[in-house]
Parts: structure tokens; sequence; C-alpha cells
């Protein structure tokens, strides 16, 4: 019985030329899938690649967002950037998580490290998928009056003057930031910062510092002369400047400085000088 030949023509676009391959998505195993997808699902894909690729876009985007206003939401301890709560809520607002509290009460047995009774508060908090309306994480947190922070300059403080609502707003806090941490702990790694909460270092770490001091005279001249030319020449001024600028390492960025001063200076002339 005869076979049926295989057709040996190769496919051309009409003019004797070949078509260029159409690339798929990369598979991704079954077990893989199943294995990422019960721990935030539906908030982001379940391909790991295109799941990393939106987690990056979101970083990217969240990191020139908030440049001109980093210390806000960045905060140094013991020479190491890391995330606030306030990095926590800007970087689940677009995902459609938003933090919760469930709870939150004194802690009546508390006592400090010499025995005496002190005040602390516990706080339950959730972070809370809107679209999917479900729980993502939750974590519960404590904060104390006796608490010890040392400072740069080597003082030490407690939070004893503290009123009771603020130490209650304390453990919300730290709550929201763990709450997040522990649903999203690749985040802040892909943001060039520490994973633990800034809330959750200062009872850890316990040296709070502002980011590094910018040393004006290590500033390129020519990033001087533009800001000269925009009448930032005084020190206190030309460093709040230049914080807009600062990268998470604490060095900052030169040329994303030198576009900016550039492009201000453009429109002055585009102004008439104004």
């Amino acid at each position: 019985m005869a076979t049926k030949k295989e057709s040996t023509k190769k496919p051309d676009n009409g003019d004797g030329s070949t078509p260029e391959p159409v690339l798929a998505s990369p598979e991704v195993p079954a077990a893989t899938e199943a294995a990422i997808t019960p721990a935030t699902p539906g908030i982001f894909d379940s391909n790991p690649l295109r799941a990393l690729a939106q987690a990056r876009q979101i970083i990217e985007y969240l990191n020139e967002l908030i440049k001109p206003r980093m210390r806000e939401f960045v905060g140094w301890a013991g020479g190491a950037p890391y995330p606030t709560h306030k990095w926590w809520g800007a970087m689940g607002a677009p995902l459609g998580c938003f933090a919760r509290t469930v709870n939150s009460e004194r802690v009546g047995d508390y006592c400090d490290r010499d025995g005496q009774p002190a005040r602390a508060y516990r706080a339950t908090v959730e972070v809370w998928h809107v679209p999917g309306d479900r729980v993502v994480t939750r974590a519960v947190m404590i904060c104390a009056e006796d608490e010890e922070t040392k400072k740069k300059d080597g003082t030490i403080t407690t939070k004893r003057n503290l009123p009771d609502h603020s130490l209650e707003s304390w453990a919300q806090t730290r709550g929201m930031s763990k709450a997040f941490r522990m649903g999203f702990p690749f985040m802040p790694l892909l943001a060039g910062l520490q994973p633990l909460s800034y809330e959750e270092a200062e009872s850890v770490v316990h040296v709070m510092e502002g980011p590094p001091e910018i040393e004006l005279e290590a500033v390129p001249d020519d990033i001087k002369e533009m800001m000269r030319e925009l009448g930032v020449d005084a020190r206190g001024k030309a460093r709040a400047k230049l914080y807009a600028f600062m990268k998470q390492d604490g060095t900052l960025n030169l040329d994303g400085a030198r576009r900016h001063f550039s492009a201000q200076i453009d429109q002055r002339i585009e102004n008439g000088g104004e």
C-alpha cells in the first residue's frame, strides 16, 4: 500500500521570503504553576516570568514616583535602607492590596525589663486584596513604651513620653508593614532595599539614622554650575535638591540630576528667562 509523502515545500510570505518564527510564551510546568498560584492568587500572573516582569515594572515606576520624597518612603538603620509603611502602601495600591486593622488592644500583663508593669499595645493587621475580596496575609505586632532606640549621635530614647493612642498607632503601623512584608518580601529586594520593614528594624537594629550626608564638594562642577544658574546656591537648599536623586544605596544618580537641571534651564530659556 502506497504511503503519502510529506510535503517538503517551505512556508513563505507569498514573495518567496521565509516568515519570521512566532515565539511562544515560556511554558510553565504544571507543578510550578500550582505551587506559586495559591500564595497570592490573582495578584500576579501565574507565569513566573511574566509575574517577575510585572513586579519589576511596578518597582521601577515606584522608584521614579518617590524620588522627590525618598526620605519619607525609605528609612535608614544601621547604615542600610529599609522600606517604611508608606513605601509598602504605595507598592500595594497598584496591586489592589490595602491594609486594614482587625484588632487593636492594650496588653494587660506586659512588663518592662525590670519586671515593672508597662504600657504596650498589640495590633492585628491584614493585607486585603480588594479585587479578589480576600485576605492575603495577616500579622500581629506589639509596641511598648520601654523600647529603646539608639540615635545616630549615640543618644538612647524610649517611648515612655508617648500617649496611649500613639503607642497603639505604632503597633498598627508595624502590623501593616509586617503583613505586607510577609506577602511581598521580594518587592523591596527588587528596589535595592532590605526586606525587613523600617518599623520592625527600629526594634531590632536599634540604630536609627537618616540617609548618608551629601558631600557637596564631591558633586561634579557641571552640576554645581547648573544649580547656580537656577538659583540653587545655598548649601542647605542644594542638598535638598540633590536628595531627590539619591539612589537606594545612598549614591547620587548624577546622570538623572544632569538631565533634570538641564531640562529646567531649557524651560527657563523658553519662558524668556523667568
